[in-house]
């Protein structure tokens, strides 16, 4: 099957990422996981519920930055194929 074949079937998947057990990554997100954890254990119930809303917008904050980061990379990618393909007919 072909990339765009792949990307059309929904097999290509550019926002879900592998994580390594052990990388520095993956450490992080136990690090923030444990944080998280220790801090809404000594918070009330209001300031819980502002700090998850905090979270919600970072989230959404995050994903449309992702998705503009994707769109670049995949433009500045085309603009290189572009230019390779005309560099060769000259």
């Amino acid at each position: 099957m072909s990339t765009l074949e792949e990307l059309y079937c929904g097999n290509l998947g550019p926002c879900e990422r592998y994580v390594k057990k052990g990388s520095e990554y993956d450490q992080m997100t136990k690090d923030i996981f444990s944080f998280e954890e220790r801090l809404l254990k000594s918070i009330n119930r209001e300031e819980r519920n502002l700090y998850e809303e905090i979270i919600d917008l970072r989230n959404q904050q995050e994903g449309i930055i992702e998705k503009e980061y994707f769109i670049d990379g995949f433009r500045i990618g085309a603009r290189v194929m572009l230019e390779i393909l005309t560099e060769q007919e000259r």
